[in-house]
């Protein structure tokens, strides 16, 4: 079996393919797939914008598409990648428990204007210009325990289907 010299990157096997679009960006990727009929055609496959998008986030199991094909995907997050940062957190769903009735854990899904002053050291100064100051608590604190084996969480309900996060803050 001899492969086809004259046609140079054209007669790659798509195997070959897969390692190429594991080095190179997404944007490449879609300028490769419009410059000629045969590379539309190589970019055709599916196999390969997973390979791509396999290196932006962790797709491993079973990913739930609804429809889409791995490419409008990779399109979906790097519209996503682009555009500004939004809050993905839509409601809670559950929580390990609550200290006292007012320090609700619905309170994590807005930022605390606490958060907003983080250079205020000492304790209780960094309340002054929040609801904690007239005694609303604007954060969720878990109710004590002895167990030192026990585990504090939340369970937050996205906003979407397929939510990618970039990252995530904790503040105190």
């Amino acid at each position: 079996m001899s492969a086809d010299t004259s046609k140079g990157l054209l007669s790659l096997q798509i195997e070959v393919w897969e390692v190429v679009v594991d080095h190179i960006e997404f944007n490449h990727m879609v300028s490769l797939a419009q410059c000629c009929r045969e590379f539309r055609t190589t970019f055709s496959e599916d196999l390969l914008w997973r390979v791509n998008l396999k290196r932006r986030i962790d797709i491993h199991g079973t990913l739930r598409l609804q429809g889409l094909t791995f490419r409008q995907l990779a399109e979906e997050v790097e519209w996503a990648l682009r555009r500004p940062s939004a809050q993905l957190a839509r409601g809670i769903l559950g929580s390990s428990s609550r200290d006292r009735e007012e320090e609700r854990p619905e309170h994590v899904l807005a930022w605390s204007q606490c958060a907003a002053f983080p250079d205020v050291v000492p304790e209780n100064a960094q309340h002054i210009h929040c609801q904690c100051a007239a005694g609303r608590p604007c954060y969720w604190s878990s109710a004590p325990t002895e167990d030192l084996q026990s585990s504090e969480w939340l369970t937050l309900q996205l906003a979407g289907e397929v939510c990618l996060i970039t990252s995530l803050a904790v503040h105190p």
